[in-house]
């Protein structure tokens, strides 16, 4: 919803589904700052309007990167303005909205590969996969009756790395496999394919030093460490996770190792559980219901943690506390208008999603535990219930769809204090 400067703002005298694609404009001008936009010297007679982010400057919809809005109303000669003397006292045609989109990039095709560690085939394509990647070394021995990999995805699913758990595939140094999976031809139609690709892990040279011969020490290989990182860190709210991180997937887990303890009453806590995450095998989370203003200590032992190449952990003490309500503000949303689902999101200053909510009827809705600074609510009609907002697509004449801003008194700005609890009422229809 923020104003474009510099888009072509266009009008035709043709109504082709495709004038935009194939013809260039009768009409032509340029949105300022404001978005705003003026065609003047008009003739009286029918118009179609459009607007496009024109990428290579040739005044034509030809490219997938290039974004375009349009309208299906006909511009009528009733909606044009007599000239005037008083031109600067002119507005923009009030009732005009140009919605610009870009399109979504519905090819799919591997975008790039890499073997960052020995024991990680990376892969990145253009878009989620369709159906399974099977990839399928071919230059090194490994036993095929067992399972040699653990898939890691991220949230969107176009990036997946392969952990090798077979110990003959990680010290190949030079892999070769064959990767086979759909991607699309130049009409967008999916099709299998297999690639053959080179996935290669450059060692880092061992350091060694410049005179005399090394010591035991330096000849003997040090068993390496398994570290841990912690998140959150400080506090924690009610119902988050704490999650422990590690830098590869883990082969063998001891819970009789782990211990939580409430540090406020100095009792030991046996109702927590611990799982893997369930993109990312290198991450596990522990749940409880922390309770506010509580401090608590997580402890992990020796050996509680055993990596794919052994390697264990030392002891973890990670101290934290359960979250103090009073540091924290609480927004109540009485919501009306609701037609179809609506996805809530309240967004900081920098437009970063903090927490997401969506609703199917009218009701009240909490976001708790906000710290103090500056939100906007957003609101996106969710037309095909998807649960995300979607782009457009002009041949097929779907507007993007519709994103609502919360404002009040001519500001879109939130001011969450501590300790405040907000009540806002909105209707989407109005």
């Amino acid at each position: 919803l923020e104003p474009m400067e510099g888009v072509l703002v266009m009008l035709y005298t043709h109504f082709d589904d495709s004038i935009p694609i194939k013809e260039r404009p009768r009409y032509v001008t340029k949105s300022n700052k404001d978005g705003e936009f003026t065609l003047s010297n008009l003739m009286q007679r029918d118009y179609k309007i459009f607007a496009l982010k024109d990428e290579n400057s040739n005044y034509l919809f030809d490219q997938i990167s290039e974004k375009i809005a349009f309208t299906q109303d006909t511009i009528l000669p009733s909606d044009l303005t007599e000239p005037s003397s008083d031109t600067l006292s002119k507005k923009p045609h009030e009732g005009i909205t140009l919605r610009l989109f870009q399109k979504e990039d519905k090819s799919l095709r591997l975008a790039d590969y890499n073997r960052g560690q020995p024991r990680a085939l990376s892969f990145g394509f253009s878009r989620k996969p369709v159906g399974n990647v099977e990839i399928v070394p071919f230059n090194a021995s490994f036993d095929t009756s067992k399972v040699w990999y653990e898939v890691e995805r991220n949230i969107k699913g176009d990036s997946l790395v392969y952990w090798l758990l077979d110990d003959e595939l990680k010290n190949n140094d030079t892999l070769q496999v064959t990767a086979t999976y759909q991607r699309t031809d130049s009409l967008m139609n999916l099709y299998q394919t297999t690639d053959t690709l080179r996935m290669f892990y450059q060692k880092e040279s061992s350091k060694r030093s410049g005179r005399g011969d090394k010591n035991q020490e330096d000849t003997e290989e040090k068993k390496p460490t398994l570290a841990i990182k912690t998140s959150p860190t400080g506090s924690i709210l009610p119902h988050q996770s704490l999650s422990l991180s590690f830098n590869m997937p883990i082969k063998a887990i001891d819970t009789t190792l782990i211990a939580l303890k409430n540090t406020t009453d100095s009792v030991s806590i046996s109702s927590f559980s611990i799982a893997k995450d369930t993109l990312k095998p290198t991450q596990y989370h522990i749940k409880h219901s922390w309770e506010n203003n509580t401090g608590y200590a997580l402890t992990v032992l020796p050996n509680a943690f055993t990596n794919l190449d052994g390697a264990t952990n030392d002891t973890l003490i990670h101290s934290f506390k359960g979250a103090d309500p009073e540091r924290y503000g609480k927004i109540v949303l009485d919501i009306t208008g609701t037609t179809p689902d609506v996805i809530l999101d309240l967004v900081d200053s920098k437009d970063n999603v903090i927490d997401r909510k969506i609703t199917e009827e009218d009701g009240k809705i909490e976001f708790s535990y906000i710290k103090p600074g500056t939100y906007k609510l957003r609101f996106i009609v969710d037309e095909n219930r998807n649960g995300k907002w979607d782009t457009g697509n002009y041949l097929k004449g779907v507007q993007p769809e519709r994103v609502i801003i919360y404002e009040e008194k001519d500001t879109q700005e939130i001011q969450v204090k501590a300790n405040w609890e907000y009540e806002i009422s909105y209707n989407l229809k109005q």
